[in-house]
């Protein structure tokens, strides 16, 4: 557990014996800043160096060595021991290149001889990188005729396109995502919408593609239009 296990020895009248007196102590978290103030709960954290100290009465006890560990390898202690003259520590971050928030533990165990026990527990936590995504562009003014266009898509994770209306086929080849609209063989204008949806970790954003069509062009031909009718009469077609 969290405690700090020291030995006391004393003497019964059978001989020497010893008792370990456990004494609690209770697991911390704690937000590490650098020199600039900067929260450790940043994507853009890379390297950076945390000093923090233990709080009054968790650091070394007395004449009692202790070691300091981390439970990942993304956070270094800048010490890996420390004596009764120590008080603090840095702590190395490594860039979280993720896009899901991440923690540590970083413990400080307190031995003597062939005794160690958990003193302090510090939680690291560093967030995810953000997820971006940009669609370019995202309206198209289709001719009745149809015709096919691409948007271009920029993000630093997957993506995917979503349902797209009957008359739309959409396709994607690396950055760009291709829409091809088929003949609006009807006299109404219509619009079809497409969602463009990135993915990154448990992150999600999403651009919608609108596809305006123009109606079908109504046309009315006639041919001739005129005749020379004789006196007589007769049929004529156009």
């Amino acid at each position: 557990g969290n405690a700090i296990v020291l030995p006391v020895k004393f003497t019964l009248d059978d001989g020497p014996c010893s008792i370990y007196v456990t004494l609690k102590k209770p697991v911390e978290v704690v937000t590490l800043t650098d020199t600039n103030d900067e929260s450790i709960d940043a994507a853009a954290v890379h390297a950076k160096t945390r000093h923090f100290s233990f709080p009054s009465g968790k650091g070394a006890v007395g004449s009692v060595h202790g070691t300091v560990e981390a439970t990942d390898s993304w956070v270094s202690p800048s010490v890996s021991s420390f004596d009764d003259s120590s008080t603090s520590f840095g702590v190395s971050v490594s860039e979280n290149a993720g896009f899901d928030d991440r923690s540590a533990k970083v413990r400080v165990l307190i031995n003597d001889g062939s005794v160690s026990a958990l003193a302090v527990e510090y939680t690291v936590s560093q967030a995810g990188k953000n997820l971006a995504l940009s669609v370019s562009p995202t309206s198209f003014s289709v001719p009745a005729a149809g015709g096919e266009y691409n948007s271009t898509v920029s993000t630093n994770g997957s993506y995917t396109i979503g349902e797209v209306p009957t008359w739309i086929e959409a396709s994607k080849l690396g950055s760009v995502a291709s829409f091809t609209a088929a003949e609006n063989t009807e006299f109404i204008q219509r619009t079809g919408t497409v969602t463009i949806t990135a993915t990154g970790g448990s992150q999600t954003k999403s651009e919608t593609v609108t596809l305006v069509q123009a109606a079908n062009i109504l046309v009315l031909t006639v041919s001739p239009t005129s005749f020379s009718v004789p006196a007589a009469g007769g049929e004529y077609n156009s």
